[in-house]
């Protein structure tokens, strides 16, 4: 039975390890034997104050990072391929100090998953040469307790944006000049399919000599007071709450941060307004987002 690949783990220098289900006899192979902590890996710690009579005040949950442990048999291997990948076990996620972040991606049924993740522990290792095969397992952490899926994008246009002269110029009855309706901009509709609120980075690009307004169509707006340019285009974090452009960063230049999320299953209409004058676009990105 051919393998299949459920798991994929790139560190920062591209080295690449991967596993899966089943068992390809015909050549090397990964069987993946353990992925502890894919759901419900996250540590949940209430926010509790103790209340001047009985009991205690509730305010919410915080989670800490999400934990997890990949594991796996290597094997149909000679002596050498086994020292190889031993090696190559041993020094994944290495990177300098301070770093080690890798790329986790996995697959569970139809999601298709990804997280950020570093080493948070000491690999298990144990090959052997005659028979072949290297059994391991590496302790793995995320700092966000979020796994995502495949990043999506939308196009936003400010209002007005196909409105234009009408041609031929002149051709009424009144014998003026008038300005076409054009087509109406297609409002996307943006949901997230995850279980937790999704955070979108909006790139905003054109001519907005005084600034930009986006909302999400329910209320809740971001006001940019600073000009955006083609050649330096305003990128938004809404996880993260601030703005940047391509020469540091531009957050003072927000005067309303009513940042905003996707709840889970909801479906919003982003909208991009000009604060004055100006012609441009924006491409929101955005993550089904997973607990």
């Amino acid at each position: 039975m051919i393998s299949e690949k459920v798991l994929r783990l790139t560190d920062e220098y591209g080295v690449v390890l991967e596993a899966g289900v089943g068992v390809d006899t015909s050549r090397k192979f990964s069987r993946l034997t353990t992925f502890d902590g894919l759901f419900g890996g996250a540590d949940v710690a209430p926010r509790t104050a103790d209340r001047l009579t009985n009991g205690t005040i509730f305010s919410g949950t915080r989670r800490g990072a999400r934990a997890m442990t990949i594991g796996g048999l290597a094997g149909n291997m000679t002596g050498a391929e086994v020292i190889d990948f031993e090696m190559m076990l041993s020094g994944i996620l290495g990177g300098d100090p301070g770093s080690g972040v890798g790329l986790l991606e996995a697959r569970q049924g139809d999601l298709q998953l990804h997280a950020q993740v570093y080493l948070d522990g000491a690999p298990k290792i144990a090959g052997n040469r005659d028979l072949g095969y290297v059994t391991w397992q590496l302790p793995i952490s995320s700092d966000m307790p979020y796994l995502y899926g495949p990043e999506q994008q939308w196009n936003l246009l400010p209002p007005g944006n196909n409105v234009g002269l009408d041609w031929p110029l002149f051709d009424n009855d009144e014998g003026v000049l008038t300005w076409g309706s054009g087509a109406p901009n297609a409002v996307p509709h943006v949901t997230n399919h995850g279980t937790a609120p999704a955070y979108p980075r909006i790139v905003v690009r054109g001519d907005f000599p005084s600034g930009v307004r986006i909302g999400n169509g329910l209320g809740s707006r971001v006001v940019y007071q600073a000009s955006c340019s083609i050649s330096s285009p305003v990128t938004f974090d809404f996880e993260s709450r601030s703005a940047s452009t391509p020469t540091g960063d531009a957050t003072v230049a927000i005067t309303t941060r009513d940042f905003w999320s996707v709840a889970p299953g909801e479906t919003i209409q982003p909208t991009l307004e000009p604060l004055q004058e100006g012609g441009g676009s924006a491409t929101l990105y955005m993550c089904d987002t997973y607990l």
